[in-house]
């Protein structure tokens, strides 16, 4: 009985990798390849990352201290105080999981970039390169809009002038 048992669980072994010669990826290699996303995310390589770099320097020149003394915008990727949110609410909070302060923010250069890499992603998955720019600038209300305003900002750009720069330091244009 036992090598009926046996001769049973052959076959049906050798039916198993019959059905199908593609070998299934190991988990080290899933994980090697997550963490080549993952480092290529944090580190600015690939779309995503000219895309992120393009916004750093056209807000601040890379700078993390700086604050814009009319808007109150903060850090490398000039992001306003009021994206920070309140209690349990804002940018901080839906990246981190937890609130932080605009002074931990300004003096945190890690904060910063997690924070603003946290919300440009989901903007550039959503919008695309363009519109990820749009939304940036003026919010994702904007991106909806049929043409994107070439109206003055007062001393900023227009909505059309910020987008066409960040896709030219991209170089998309």
């Amino acid at each position: 009985m036992a090598y009926d048992f046996h001769s049973a669980l052959l076959r049906r072994l050798g039916t198993i990798q019959e059905v199908g010669n593609t070998p299934l990826p190991n988990t080290f290699d899933r994980l090697k390849e997550q963490k080549q996303i993952s480092d290529d995310y944090l580190t600015g390589n690939g779309d995503f990352g000219a895309f992120r770099n393009a916004i750093s320097a056209q807000e601040s020149g890379g700078n993390y201290g700086i604050r814009n003394k009319s808007s109150g915008a903060m850090g490398k990727y000039q992001i306003m105080p009021g994206n920070l949110g309140g209690k349990n609410s804002g940018w901080d909070f839906e990246a981190l999981g937890f609130d932080i302060t605009p002074q931990q923010f300004l003096s945190t250069p890690a904060l910063q970039e997690k924070i603003a890499s946290f919300k440009l992603k989901e903007y550039y998955d959503r919008y695309g390169p363009a519109g990820a720019a749009v939304a940036w600038y003026a919010g994702p209300g904007a991106v909806k809009k049929s043409s994107n305003s070439k109206k003055s900002q007062g001393a900023y750009p227009s909505i059309d002038a910020y987008k066409k720069s960040i896709l030219r330091r991209m170089g998309l244009i």
